[in-house]
Formats: C-alpha cells, sequence, structure tokens
C-alpha cells in the first residue's frame, strides 16, 4: 500500500476490539469525492496480532481494499465504489488470535485524501 505522509486526517479513533467478534468499528465520516482514496494514520496500536483495517458503508458492504498490519504508520486504501454524498467507518479487526483476545488502536482517518 502506498503511505500517506501528506494526506489530510480529519477524524480521530481509539477502539478496542471486542472480545467475541474480534472486530471493532469507528465512527462515521462523511466522503465528499467520488475519486480519492481513504487514508489511515495509526499512531499506536497494542498489539501482538496482524491487524486488518477496511472503510464499509452504512450497511456494512466494504467499499475500500483491506489493509494489514502489526505497526504504527500512514497508510492508503484502494477506493472499491465509495461515493461522495454519504457516510462510512472504518472496520478494524484482528487476523488471527484467540477468540477472546482483544487489541486497541488509536490514530485519525479520512475517507477523502484531502
Amino acid at each position: 500500500m502506498p503511505v500517506a505522509s501528506a494526506a489530510n486526517y480529519k477524524f480521530h479513533f481509539d477502539v478496542t476490539t471486542n472480545f467475541l467478534t474480534g472486530h471493532a468499528y469507528t465512527n462515521y465520516a462523511w466522503k465528499f469525492t467520488d475519486k480519492e482514496n481513504p487514508v489511515v494514520k495509526i499512531t499506536s496500536i497494542d498489539s501482538n496480532w496482524t491487524a486488518g483495517i477496511r472503510m464499509e458503508n452504512s450497511e456494512g458492504a466494504k467499499r475500500s481494499s483491506n489493509l494489514y498490519t502489526k505497526k504504527a504508520g500512514n497508510y492508503t486504501l484502494t477506493n472499491n465504489g465509495a461515493k461522495a454524498s454519504y457516510k462510512y467507518r472504518l472496520k478494524i479487526w484482528k487476523e488471527k488470535g484467540g477468540k477472546f483476545d482483544r487489541f486497541t488502536m488509536k490514530g485519525k482517518w479520512n475517507p477523502d485524501t484531502y
């Protein structure tokens, strides 16, 4: 994935994955363009597991590529059908691990690059 170092990260998140489902969601954010890619800046990740991240619409449909990482950093996801004037959120999950393993992730994101 390309690194999004000059992106505009507008929306903060601080999430902990759920015990039983193994995933968590950020708050919704509105998308203002059709063509720009979503960006994620992970400032901390408290996990030994690989985390998965993607953008979803309000119906749970996948609207970006998946990102898999164990590290903090700046990332760009590929827009997969996300449209302007709709709300989206990030789904964050552990890729592997036990049913009761949890982790916390903090950062910023934006459904549009700028």
